[in-house]
C-alpha cells in the first residue's frame, strides 16, 4: 500500500510541475522542483542551509562590487573585512550564548537530578532511621519482657525457696518434736520399768520378810517359794536370773552345792 501511494503521489507531482512549466510559473528546472518533493527531511535541511549560505555569499559579493564602485577597491576591502570581523564576533557571541544556555540547561538539569537524588537519599535515610527506631523499640520491648520474665522467675524461685525452707523447718520441728516425744516416752518407759522393778523388789522383799527361807540345805530338787512359804519342785524357769533378764540378757544359772548355813549361790553362764 505504501509503494502504490508513493507512486501515485509522484505521478501527481510530475503532472503539477508540467502544468506550471507550460504556464511559465515555474522559477526553477523541473528536476530541481521534483527533487524538492522527493528528497528526505535531512537532505532538504542540508540543501536549505547550502542555499542560505550561497545566498549570503552572493549578497556579500554584490555588496563588495557596489562598495568597490563607490569607494574604491582598498576601502571596500577594509569595510568588508571590518564587517566580516564584526559578523564573526557576533557569531562567536551567539555561539557563546548558546553554549552558556546549553551549559545552564545542563547545570539546571544536573541540579534537578542532584535535588531528586538528595530527596531520594533523604527519604531513604528517614526510612532507615524510622526502621532503626522501630527496631530499637522492639528491642526495648523484648528486653523489658525478658527482664519481667526473669524477675518473675526469680520471684517464683525465691517463693519456692521460702516454701522449701518453711517445709524443711516444719519437718525439722516435727522431727525434733518426734525425737522429744520418743525421748519422753523412753524416759517414761524407763521410769515405769524402774517403778515396776522397784515395786517388784519391794514385793519380793515383803514376801521374803513374810515367808523367810528356812536355814540349812534345801531338799533335793526343790526350791523355796516365798509366796506360799514352802518347798516346791524346781522348774526350768527357776534357772533364769530375773535381774539379768530385765537387762535384756538370756542367761542361766547353775546351782552350787550349798553349805548348811548359807543360801544358794549362782554362777552365770551367758
Amino acid at each position: 500500500m505504501s509503494s502504490i501511494a508513493e507512486t501515485m503521489t509522484l505521478k501527481i507531482i510530475k503532472q503539477t510541475i508540467a502544468e506550471l512549466q507550460e504556464n511559465g510559473a515555474l522559477a526553477m528546472t523541473p528536476e530541481e522542483c521534483l527533487a524538492m518533493f522527493t528528497k528526505s527531511a535531512s537532505q532538504k535541511k542540508k540543501d536549505a542551509a547550502d542555499a542560505a549560505k550561497n545566498a549570503a555569499a552572493a549578497k556579500k559579493t554584490e555588496r563588495a562590487c557596489m562598495l568597490a564602485k563607490r569607494l574604491g577597491r582598498k576601502k571596500a576591502i577594509l569595510i568588508l573585512k571590518a564587517e566580516e570581523k564584526e559578523e564573526k564576533e557576533l557569531a562567536d557571541r551567539a555561539a557563546l550564548i548558546k553554549l552558556k544556555s546549553k551549559a545552564g540547561r545542563e547545570i539546571i538539569q544536573a541540579g534537578k537530578v542532584a535535588k531528586k537524588k538528595a530527596v531520594a537519599e533523604l527519604k531513604a535515610k528517614k526510612a532507615e532511621e524510622k526502621l532503626a527506631k522501630q527496631q530499637e523499640r522492639e528491642a526495648k520491648k523484648q528486653a523489658a519482657a525478658e527482664l519481667k520474665a526473669k524477675k518473675a522467675e526469680e520471684k517464683l524461685a525465691k517463693q519456692q525457696e521460702r516454701e522449701a525452707k518453711k517445709q524443711a523447718a516444719a519437718e525439722l520441728k516435727a522431727k525434733k518434736a518426734a525425737e522429744k516425744l520418743a525421748k519422753q516416752q523412753e524416759r517414761e518407759a524407763k521410769k515405769q520399768a524402774a517403778a515396776e522393778l522397784k515395786a517388784k523388789k519391794a514385793a519380793e522383799k515383803s514376801l521374803k520378810e513374810q515367808n523367810p527361807r528356812p536355814k540349812g540345805r534345801a531338799p533335793k530338787g526343790k526350791v523355796w517359794d516365798y509366796e506360799t512359804g514352802e518347798w516346791i519342785i524346781k522348774k526350768d524357769d527357776d534357772l533364769i536370773n530375773p535381774k539379768l533378764t530385765d537387762l535384756g540378757f538370756s542367761c542361766y544359772v547353775m546351782p552350787k552345792i550349798p553349805d548348811v548355813d548359807e543360801e544358794v549361790e549362782t554362777v552365770m553362764l551367758c
